[in-house]
């Protein structure tokens, strides 16, 4: 886990994160062995002290382990959203700069990285539905940004591709958004293995739009294709009475759409 923390946040976070797990052990109530073995103290005594100690140990045993929980998860969503780094060209003021986590979802070693992350939050049982206080989960920022290949490992893991951030959106409503086909075709394949894909894509946000209702407002003629073929409704209305044609500004997939109303 080191060498993959290493490489998303630093040297010096990484070492932190694991001197604090190699660090839990250390710093006993030292004074409870000595007290223990006197010939003059008491059993109760002795007893006393080795459960402060245990106690003590179990404390710091907790504490740190909600450390490295935070310290792995927050990796873990911060590689997944928009940023791969500092803004170069950005005016910081002091105080200011932050550097996101460096992990290409293209390259292999960056990959294997992210897997080792995930592997590492699932040793510590950590939720992999895990969300931001935005109501974003990785699996949501993965698909909406276009990282296939954190989109693939996130649901290796077992991240639910039915989970809805706050909007009610679903990980298939960002990629749909975006344009990225590839990642609705993880997503589905994923969704198909657990139910039926067509239920998947016709789940809707807040605004009651669809999945169609996104990618015919972006104009992303292949991820309408797909949905359609895979049981999209063009016929759906969102929560202001539009269909997917109605949102779309693009002429010839809105007549293609409107085709498929009938």
């Amino acid at each position: 886990m080191k060498r993959a923390l290493t490489h998303a946040i630093g040297e010096d976070d990484a070492c932190a994160c694991a001197s604090a797990s190699a660090s839990d052990g250390g710093d006993a109530d030292d004074d409870a062995p000595a007290r223990a073995s006197d010939g003059d103290a008491s059993d109760d005594e002795a007893r006393f002290h080795d459960e402060r100690s245990e106690s003590e140990s179990e404390g710091r045993e907790n504490a740190v382990r909600r450390a490295m929980e935070r310290a792995v998860w927050e990796v873990v969503l911060r590689v997944c959203d928009e940023d791969s780094g500092e803004d170069e060209g950005a005016d910081y003021e002091d105080g200011e700069r932050e550097i996101s986590p460096r992990l290409n979802h293209e390259r292999e070693s960056d990959v294997e990285a992210f897997r080792a992350l995930l592997n590492s939050a699932k040793s510590l049982d950590l939720d992999v539905d895990a969300k931001t206080d935005d109501g974003d989960g990785a699996l949501h920022l993965a698909s909406l940004y276009g990282k296939t290949a954190f989109v693939k490992e996130l649901i290796a893991a077992g991240a639910t591709v039915t989970m809805r951030d706050e909007s009610g959106g679903t990980p298939l409503h960002d990629a749909c958004a975006s344009g990225y086909l590839c990642i609705v075709h993880e997503l589905c394949l994923a969704a198909t293995k657990k139910g039926t894909i067509s239920e998947y894509i016709r789940m809707r946000d807040e605004d009651g739009e669809e999945c169609l209702h996104l990618a015919a407002r972006g104009e992303h003629h292949e991820i309408v294709a797909y949905l359609l073929e895979n049981g999209a409704d063009a016929r759906a209305k969102n929560s202001e009475g539009q269909t997917p044609a109605d949102v779309c500004d693009d002429d010839a997939l809105r007549a293609s759409l409107r085709r498929h109303e009938q």
